[in-house]
């Protein structure tokens, strides 16, 4: 097991990337920066950066290169985003359901 572990390979700036803005960090963009699509773009690259940071530090985590807390503190915020996202989504589509239930 250990072997497998040793042979990974992290990215030498992994521990530089553990300042990555995270959806609850920022709060995500709002919706006087511009059209819906792209607070709906923007909430999306940063999730994407959230769950590639918690990877990463996963990764720097098995071969020592990162603490326990760090790649902790990574999988959480990452967790927190993408739940955060999925309740959103489903806000999303139940209010189409609605809609689309209406009477013409």
């Amino acid at each position: 097991m250990i072997d497998a572990v040793s042979g990974l390979a992290v990215p030498t700036n992994a521990l530089s990337q553990t300042s990555l803005p995270s959806l609850s960090q920022q709060g995500g963009p709002t919706v006087t920066d511009g059209s819906f699509a792209e607070m709906v773009s923007g909430s999306a690259q940063a999730l994407m950066a959230s769950l590639q940071n918690a990877e990463t530090m996963s990764a720097a985590g098995m071969t020592g290169q990162a603490g326990v807390r760090e790649v902790t503190d990574a999988v959480m915020s990452a967790e927190r985003d993408l739940q955060t996202t999925i309740a959103i989504r489903d806000k999303v589509v139940s209010a189409w359901l609605d809609v689309s239930r209406m009477a013409i």
